[in-house]
Parts: structure tokens; sequence; C-alpha cells
């Protein structure tokens, strides 16, 4: 048969085979739960970033929205006070009218007394004539 030299080389060739594939299984092995670990961790980071990606959108929305918010109010005190503006011009102008037209119903009476005083001072006149 086989010399023991030869059956030692084979065993010793078996034995490191063997030895290569229990290495090369643990080594899968270890990669493979460093793998989950990893991914955990991978995975635990996403949603990490995720949930911090929209707390900073649900941040800029309110900002946005406050900021939209006080332009509407700012706007509609804008509003209010040009309207306040031209009510008062409204009232200034409808005053303005109403005292001319004071001033021109007293100029009108006053042209009437004159006009009547005038007609008594010609009709006494006339009067004193044929009197």
């Amino acid at each position: 048969g086989r010399s023991k030299l030869f059956i030692d080389g084979y065993v010793a060739d078996e034995l490191r085979t063997q030895r290569l594939v229990l290495d090369t299984s643990y080594a899968t092995k270890v990669q493979a739960l460093g793998r989950g670990w990893l991914g955990r961790a991978a995975a635990r980071a996403e949603r990490a970033r995720r949930a911090e990606e929209e707390r900073r959108r649900k941040e800029e929305e309110e900002r946005l929205r406050r900021r939209l918010e006080e332009e509407a109010r700012r706007l509609r005190e804008q509003r209010a006070l040009e309207e306040a503006a031209l009510a008062e011009k409204v009232r200034l102008e409808e005053k303005r009218l109403r005292e001319a037209e004071l001033k021109r119903q007293r100029e009108e009476a006053e042209q009437a007394e004159a006009a009547r005083a005038e007609a008594e001072r010609i009709q006494r006149e006339q009067q004193q004539r044929e009197g």
C-alpha cells in the first residue's frame, strides 16, 4: 500500500482543507453577523436621517406658514389703513360739498334779499313819484 509518509501527507492535506473550510465558514458567519449589525445600524441611521428631514421639512413649513400669515395680516392692516384714508377723504369731500352748497344757498338768499330790497326801493320810489 501506501507509505506512512503519503498517508500522513494526505491526512495533513485533508485536515488543512477542512480547517480552511471551517475558517471560511466561520469568517462567512462573522461577516454575515457584521453585515446584520451594519445593516441594522445603517437602517437606524436612515430612519434617523428621514426623521430629521421630516422635522426640518415641518419646521420649514411652519416658518413659511407663519411668514404667510404675517404677510396676510400686514396686507389686511394696510387695506384697513387705505380704506380709512379713503373714507376720511370722502368725508372731507362731502363736508366741502355741503359747505359749498350752504355758501351757494346763502349767496342765493342774499341775492334774493338784495333783489327784494331793490324791488321794494324801486316800488317806494315809484310810489313817491306817483304819490
